[in-house]
């Protein structure tokens, strides 16, 4: 007879009341104060720092320099202050800097993740989403740490990017928790997953980051279309618990409100290169306004604070603060006179090994850059920022995943795979692919989300860390391509090269795609008969071009005789 399993009494979970979250009206500023500002997470230089950038201006201001990633900033009511989510302490926690001294305060400091924090109107109180348990809830802490942290949800399925409503008295988040990542609201007058609404109840998109405007009348959120991945911003009425009169405003994600509710700034990612776009709710159609700054702006928030033109006290320091080089290229050139230079030598043998004719003068060579595999040579032009790439993906994840790539240099006359053109980049020593298999398994270690741009279609890779605890990487919040299920009895799935995952991955996850585009290692697009043609996928490629065409960098490794023949 099996042993009686024990009995665990459940966790009592705190329930916030009315009378603890006394919250004022929202304080409006002028919107004719310069235009106010947007602050947003500047991704450069292999790490992400917060800046903010006065409306109708270019140059945007630099406010923080810590050498771990500093996300998702938000201003506080009054401009004064602003939340944002870092690393800084070894997990991701929620930190407050003070625009006027520079100072930087922590919040939370539970073990695991806390991140997209959201102001109260009254300044007082923030909301949050934290990865507990290996799910995410909403919480919210007083800004001053008397009260909280307070768990709003509990539903099994993840609850993410919270904001708080202009009144006060409600949340509005992003659910899995019917299946598609719906915009869903909570009264704070009564707490509770049964309580919470669905607003969107859309089976075409998953939808998140939702936006009030600070009027209190409409609501703003990104959907990714779950046909064709596309993102579009929408807009939608509120009235009696319900949305709309909801239409979509352009192509992106990640809304914010101009302080009169007249304008809408978001992000847009066209193939991985995110621009800021600004464009008023009452001219759809008409082409919105780009900001262009150097680096990958992300995550903008709208303040009608104004900003000075020249930064003064401590963000002087912060303004000049040098962007660090994540490696140097160095390289060697092949001069077949110097003979007597041994490594030169060595070099020069490699490339004969591999193309069967030393050439007369090329300005590269290859590198051996691993120890095992089938011709582990990359061309000299890139070899040290792919040993840097690979250090820098073990560092972050625990796992020296391009220790293992399936691929790397191509011979010059070497056959080319089924479906594949002859002018690929691996024979310019310029391409790698990492072991695709390890996205197949039943528990596989990356992950691939689908991403399409314009008529093409790309991928972005995410590898599970070794170590599960919050030091490492940080929730996944996106809903993964299921490969595997081509192969199944679904004719639909294998029309479509296969189909969503069944839900997000519980989990710490790094995006590779990222670290490698840090490193100057683009993905490469899907070819168009993907869906039908497994080869043709191709989220395990990564090239490094450096604006060279394919013909100038086959010459960095050969002679015009040995290209024509």
């Amino acid at each position: 007879t099996p042993a009686p399993s024990p009995t665990v009494p459940p966790t009592p979970t705190a329930t916030p009341t009315p009378v603890i979250i006394e919250l004022s009206p929202w304080p409006t500023p002028d919107p004719l104060a310069g235009g106010g500002s947007l602050v947003f997470e500047l991704h450069k230089g292999g790490n992400s720092d917060l800046y903010a950038l006065a409306i109708g201006r270019q140059n945007p201001i630099r406010l923080t320099n810590d050498p771990a990633a500093d996300l998702d900033p938000v201003w506080s009511p009054s401009g004064r202050e602003i939340a944002f989510t870092s690393r800084r302490f070894g997990n991701f926690d929620i930190f407050i800097l003070d625009m006027q001294s520079g100072e930087v305060a922590q919040i939370t400091s539970q073990q695991g993740y806390d991140g997209k924090p959201a102001w109260s109107p009254d300044g007082q109180w923030l909301v949050y989403e934290s990865y507990q348990g290996e799910n995410l809830d909403i919480y919210i802490v007083r800004k001053d740490l008397s009260q909280g942290p307070i768990r709003l949800t509990e539903n099994i399925e993840p609850d993410i990017a919270p904001v708080w409503s202009p009144d006060g008295r409600s949340i509005a988040y992003s659910s899995m928790r019917q299946g598609n990542m719906d915009i869903w609201a909570m009264s704070l007058d009564a707490v509770g997953d049964s309580q919470a609404i669905n607003l969107t109840q859309s089976a075409d998109f998953d939808e998140s980051n939702p936006a009030f405007a600070p009027d209190g009348q409409l609501l703003a959120w990104g959907g990714q279309s779950k046909i064709d991945s596309t993102q579009q911003v929408f807009l939608g009425q509120i009235s009696d618990n319900s949305l709309q009169d909801i239409r979509p405003i352009g192509t992106g994600e990640h809304p914010t409100w101009s302080p009169a509710s007249d304008t809408l700034a978001w992000e847009q990612d066209n193939a991985f290169e995110h621009l800021l776009l600004v464009g008023s709710i009452n001219q759809f159609g008409v082409v919105p306004q780009s900001f262009v700054v150097d680096g990958e702006p992300r995550g903008p928030h709208w303040s009608g604070v104004p900003l000075t033109d020249e930064p003064a006290g401590w963000l002087v320091e912060m303004a000049n603060s040098p962007v660090l080089a994540l490696y140097e290229e160095t390289v060697t050139v092949n001069n077949p006179a110097a003979e007597e230079n041994e490594d030169a030598e060595t070099e020069e043998g490699v490339a004969a090994d591999v193309s069967g004719e030393l050439p007369t003068a090329p300005p590269r060579q290859l590198r051996r850059v691993l120890n095992d595999g089938e011709l582990p040579l990359l061309s000299d032009g890139v070899d040290q920022s792919f040993l840097a790439l690979r250090g820098r993906i073990e560092a972050e994840t625990g796992i020296d995943l391009l220790a293992d790539t399936e691929r790397m240099f191509v011979p010059l006359n070497a056959a080319s795979q089924p479906g594949e053109s002859d002018e690929i980049w691996h024979k310019a020593g310029r391409a790698f692919d990492i072991n695709s298999e390890l996205a197949l398994s039943f528990s596989p270690i990356i992950e691939v989300v689908r991403r399409d741009s314009s008529d093409q279609t790309y991928w972005e890779v995410f590898v599970k860390t070794a170590a599960q605890d919050g030091s490492q990487g940080q929730p996944m919040t996106e809903i993964p391509w299921d490969f595997r299920a081509r192969f199944g009895d679904n004719p639909v799935d294998y029309d479509q090269g296969g189909r969503l995952k069944d839900g997000i991955p519980a989990g710490y996850y790094v995006s590779l795609t990222e670290l490698a585009q840090d490193y100057g290692w683009e993905p490469v697009p899907a070819d168009r008969n993907w869906r039908t043609f497994y080869p043709g996928v191709r989220f395990w490629q990564f090239e490094k071009r450096d604006g060279l065409t394919w013909e100038q960098a086959m010459l960095e490794l050969y002679g015009p005789e040995q290209l024509e023949n």
